[in-house]
């Protein structure tokens, strides 16, 4: 049986302190932060990313961004979010646009 969601991704920015302050609400089984950067991993049933990325977005630097990638098998639906300080961006896309020229615009 596949998997509900696949959702994957990096963030730089995020300086020691702040991460101790996220680091027990991070909805990702699989986490590696070093130097200022996050890598997020997670394959299997629906976690909350909107509103982790919600509270995430307000601890990076002024200079920090990164991207998200969420594929909803269920829905056949991929978001791509794209963070910045203070708040991130939403793309969605119908798994039929996948490697389209359109999905490498995002």
């Amino acid at each position: 049986m596949r998997d509900d969601v696949r959702s994957y991704g990096d963030i730089t920015g995020i300086s020691p302190e702040n991460y101790e302050k996220i680091k027990d609400s991070i909805p990702y089984p699989q986490v590696r932060y070093a130097d200022g950067k996050l890598h997020l991993d997670h394959e299997g049933k629906y976690i909350d990313v909107e509103g982790f990325l919600d509270e995430l977005v307000q601890l990076m630097d002024e200079d920090g961004w990164g991207e998200v990638d969420f594929l909803d098998h269920l829905g056949q639906e991929m978001v791509r979010y794209r963070l910045r300080r203070g708040g991130w961006k939403a793309e969605r896309r119908p798994f039929s646009a996948i490697g389209t020229a359109e999905m490498r615009g995002l």
